[in-house]
């Protein structure tokens, strides 16, 4: 607004979005007591990953940690319950969306929207998150994921992983959100109205 010298009415911000039809329904095989991070080489999602392996996965030895992505480079891991999978292609994402019991987002710093957010959600992936994890995107706490922090994370998981309603229920409930509020046809939409309201 001050940048450009316009009124605060002619100024509107897109969320970030997705394509749900890039996200389809999970089948039969969803490997139970797993739990997914996705993340890329960025600081906050590397701090993520230490804090899996020298947290989480003691603290929950019963569940099977799958860590994707160029987050992992670097990282070591001699605990039987970490997989560090490290850059997977398109097809190996799917079936990790697909397939994967729950999702984590143990984020601690970091700005703008978390795109793994939408994706897991999207896909109908029930989350463990920290509130950094879901920032700017107005989710509900025991109803589109489960909010924990650091202290409370590995006891949040272990909760959920064996909470079959609250995973069936959440994850409806998180899938039906963002698909209405974070589609991008939707947003595309929105904005085009907008536009045509503006007096050019």
């Amino acid at each position: 607004q001050d940048l450009y010298g316009v009124k605060a009415s002619k100024v509107k911000l897109a969320p970030n979005g997705i394509n749900p039809e890039e996200f389809l329904e999970r089948g039969k095989g969803i490997k139970r007591r797993t739990a997914f991070f996705i993340g890329s080489g960025h600081p906050p999602n590397i701090e993520s990953v230490g804090f899996i392996i020298n947290n989480l996965a003691d603290k929950c030895p019963s569940i099977t940690f799958l860590i994707a992505g160029t987050c992992c480079d670097g990282m070591d891991s001699k605990k039987v319950n970490v997989h560090l999978l490290g850059k997977v292609d398109e097809n190996e994402k799917k079936t990790l969306f697909e397939t994967s019991d729950i999702s984590i987002n143990p984020m601690f710093s970091g700005a703008g929207t978390n795109l793994k957010t939408l994706e897991y959600l999207s896909m109908g992936i029930p989350m463990v998150s920290t509130d950094v994890g879901v920032r700017g995107i107005k989710l509900k706490d025991g109803e589109h994921f489960i909010l924990a922090n650091k202290e409370s994370f590995a006891e949040k998981l272990n909760t959920l992983v064996n909470d079959g309603t609250t995973k069936q229920k959440i994850s409806k409930q998180s899938k039906l959100y963002i698909n209405e509020f974070f589609n991008w046809k939707k947003i595309a939409d929105d904005f085009k109205q907008t536009i045509l309201k503006f007096k050019i």
